[in-house]
């Protein structure tokens, strides 16, 4: 089969309406996929680089990954894409990325996570943005979508460090009876009304309890 690429620049080359929207359904039927997108960030970024040089950084950066990466496959996700300090994940449903974003910022949280610019035990924090929707999904290197834009935005943009929002497309999906399969629900829901870019809707603040937080 044709690369994801090489099937976008046969459709940049179509020459005709039927051609292009049989190339769009060649494309969509080998790599669309409806699914929940978890975007990850990790904060800090500037202020770690500048405290202590980028190569100290980039080797928290790489133990933020080593944590994740396996919690992702544990929770049925896949990992899509790593660059710089963020993640990107897809998972079957939101259920299943929100389980995994709890697990995650629980791991990271950790007080020997990974050592931070002097070499001491320091966690680490992230930043989490969940969507739903029909993606684009070329599996271990990038996916496309307006759930990705969303996700993206909620995970950089709004989250603050150990947050997890999601959109109400992605608590529409999630169990009415707080049962998918194996896995309850068990955390709170907090309103918010957001603008991102000019456009507002509504999110939701997954309430979890963390290894930092007073008991």
């Amino acid at each position: 089969m044709p690369s994801f690429l090489e099937l976008i620049d046969e459709l940049v080359d179509c020459s005709s309406p039927s051609e292009c929207a049989e190339r769009e359904e060649r494309i969509r039927a080998g790599f669309e996929r409806e699914c929940a997108l978890l975007a990850l960030d990790m904060s800090g970024y500037s202020v770690s680089v500048r405290r202590g040089g980028i190569l100290p950084h980039l080797c928290r950066i790489r133990c933020m990954q080593r944590l994740v990466a396996p919690i992702v496959t544990a929770h049925g996700g896949d990992v899509v894409r790593q660059i710089a300090d963020n993640i990107m994940a897809v998972f079957p449903n939101p259920l299943a990325a929100i389980h995994a974003g709890v697990a995650i910022n629980k791991a990271v949280g950790a007080p020997f996570s990974c050592k931070d610019e002097q070499g001491k035990d320091s966690p680490l924090e992230v930043a989490i943005g969940i969507d739903y929707g029909r993606l684009l999904v070329v599996p271990g290197r990038d996916c496309f979508g307006d759930p990705v834009n969303i996700a993206y935005k909620l995970g950089e943009d709004v989250a603050r460090a150990g947050e997890i929002l999601i959109t109400d497309t992605a608590r529409a999906r999630l169990p009415a009876t707080e049962k998918q399969g194996d896995q309850p629900f068990t955390y709170g829901l907090e309103s918010l009304e957001l603008s991102v870019s000019g456009v507002e809707f509504p999110a939701f603040k997954v309430v979890f309890q963390t290894a930092r937080d007073p008991l």
